[in-house]
This record gives C-alpha cells, structure tokens and sequence, in this order.
C-alpha cells in the first residue's frame, strides 16, 4: 500500500528506511565478511516484486523528483481526457512506476505495446489484491479489477495517446539513468562479499514484474555471448545498451576474474575508500586484498559527474603510484587517476593488480 518508490518494496524490505548512507553500506559489507562471507548476494529471482533492472530504472526516479511531481498530475489529466475510468490514485501511482519499471530501453512498436499489457494487467490486479483495499484474493472485486485493467489499456493504446507520448519522452530520459544503476549494482554484487547469483535470464536486463511475468521462459539462444563481446564498456554501442549486451560482457568479465582469483573474492578484505575532496561524497569505492592481489572498486551515485577527482583524492599514495588493469574495458598498465574518467560519465570503476606476477 505504501507505493512511495516502489524499488524498495520487496521481499523482506521494511517501509521505515528510504536509503542508506556509503557509510552504512561499507558497514554492512564489513559485517558480511566478518559474519557470513558465503551467504548469498542476490538481486532477482522467482519470487522478487520486480526484476534488479526494473528496481534499478524505478530508483532513478529518485534523481529526477522534481520531473516525476510534475509529470503525475499531468498524466491523471491526460488519462482521464482519454477515457480512463477512475482509480484510486495510489494504484494509478503503482501502476506508473511499474510501467517506468518494464519500459523497453528502445521505444516499443504497438506489438511489444500490447505484450506489455498483457504483462501490467495481471501484475497490477495481483498488487491490487495482495493490497486489500479495492479488492482481495478472497473476494475480488470485479468491476475494480476491470477498472484497472482499462486503466492499462488506455495508457498503452498505441496511436493518437496523449499520455503515451508524453510518457514515453519522460522514460527515454530516465532510461539511460536506470541502466547505469543496474551496471552499478551489478558490479557491486559480484565484486563485495558474499557469493553472487544470477537469475536466469538477468544477464541482460531484467525488468520483469511480479510472478508468474518473471517465470517466463529464458530465450538462452538469443542471449548468448557474441564474438564481439569483448568490447569494454566505454566502447559499448547503443545497440549494447539497448539489448543489455553491455550488462552481459560486464557480468562475463568479473566472473572470469572471480574463477582466475578465487581467494580474493572469497577471503580478501575488504577496505572501504572514503573520498576527502569537496563534494565528493557520490562516490562509493573499496579495495579488496588477498595476498598481493588488489582490487579497486568505485561505484558513481547519481547525479552523475564531478566524483572522480574525489575519489582520487582518497586513494592511498601506494594505490596512485600503482599500474592497474581496468577490468571492464580491458586496458592494461592504467592508473587510478587516468581510469577516474569513467566515473564521470556513470560508469563504474574495477581495477585490478596482482603483485605475484
């Protein structure tokens, strides 16, 4: 019921705390080193309200508040001047943010339009019911249900649709946004402590709904790595971003590290990095060590741009002075500073460096 960002409700999350702080964070990835450094990071599965991408593209509402308080109204105006029945507006809200949430990254043609709806309808009459306002398992309400299901139909009728255009134009802008965060979290999850899992099917983006939607059948063909996959990610193109395959050759490349040095993602430590220049606090970074290998890890938190010179700042003289090898696009020989670039652009940052060889 309580559909503020809707990224945050999942299984076992509590309504109470809207964020952490890095601080907070670290604390935790020391705890879990110290505690339970072989229990599970997991970020999608069967049972999540939504899929690690679509979280990731409905948390980046949070950096365009002043957009989304705007575009709400806007949108209840435009969707009743089209002949959408009344709903309640907290589920009009929900819907909103799951339409922001399973929003293709290339504008859908009226085909993949009406296969979203296929998919919003029942997952939104599911939240509806699990809700027990309107209508529950036990005694639906039908003539609600098919409230909210025209209400669906009305936002992604394909055509003249007022709402639509206006709609698709705020979540091209969010799209770019949402991505990052999900190479982010990606990163994060397979680089601290603990062992990473990975859904099927979340190898590229995963921006699927409640269940059954994100019990679908994985096309495994289409997904496959390709010859070019090699491309870092600063290389990557649209059509990288577009397909997800940028996630994927993210997600290949650290696995890869993680089987070549088993010890240091199991047993390394776990150093966190706290930048000391003005302003720099949008940055997230840590180091892990084990046995003379090094990894560097920096992560940018929105708004994007102005954190690298921070977390170069923060970086110890032995880090600085050191040659790396930038894991995610592939160069050999970097340093810190020159490799910082990237977070500018919001993008993340793993080094990598290994004394014994």
């Amino acid at each position: 019921r309580y559909n503020r960002l809707i990224a945050l409700n999942d299984v076992g999350e509590r309504p109470e705390p809207f964020s952490l702080d890095v601080m907070a964070f670290h604390a935790a990835n020391q705890r879990r080193l110290a505690q339970h450094p072989y229990s599970m990071l997991t970020s999608s599965s069967h049972d999540t309200k939504r899929g690690e991408d679509a979280r990731a593209r409905i948390a980046a509402i949070s950096a365009h508040a002043a957009d989304w308080i705007a575009a709400v109204p806007r949108w209840l105006d435009l969707l009743r001047g089209q002949g959408a029945p009344e709903i309640d507006r907290n589920a009009a809200y929900l819907a909103f943010q799951m339409l922001v949430g399973s929003w293709p990254f290339a504008p859908p043609a009226p085909e993949a339009l009406a296969a979203l709806g296929e998919r919003l309808r029942p997952a939104l009459i599911k939240s509806l019911r699990e809700a027990r306002v309107h209508t529950t398992w036990g005694t639906p309400d039908a003539a609600y249900e098919a409230a909210a299901s025209r209400f669906v139909d009305v936002m992604l009728t394909p055509g003249r649709n007022a709402f639509l255009a206006d709609f698709a134009s705020f979540a091209a802008g969010l799209a770019l946004d949402g991505a990052r965060n999900g190479l982010i979290a990606t990163v994060l999850k397979l680089t601290g402590p603990g062992v990473p899992d990975i859904y099927q099917g979340a190898e590229r983006w995963e921006q699927s709904m409640v269940d059954p939607d994100n019990r679908r059948p994985v096309d495994f063909a289409a997904g496959a790595l390709q010859d070019d996959d090699g491309r870092g990610v600063g290389a990557a193109t649209p059509a990288d971003w577009q397909t997800g395959r940028i996630k994927q050759a993210l997600i290949a490349r650290l696995l890869e590290l993680r089987r070549q040095h088993p010890g240091l993602f199991a047993a390394g430590s776990y150093l966190p990095i706290i930048p000391t220049a003005p302003g720099a606090g949008r940055v997230l970074a840590f180091e892990r060590q084990f046995r003379g290998a090094a990894l560097l890890v920096a992560a940018p938190l929105p708004p994007w741009g102005g954190v690298a010179a921070g977390f170069v700042a923060g970086l110890a003289p032995e880090a600085l002075s050191a040659r790396w090898r930038d894991v995610l696009n592939g160069d050999v020989g970097v340093d810190p500073a020159q490799a910082a670039a990237t977070l500018d652009r919001g993008l993340p940052l793993v080094l990598f460096r290994d004394d014994g060889t």
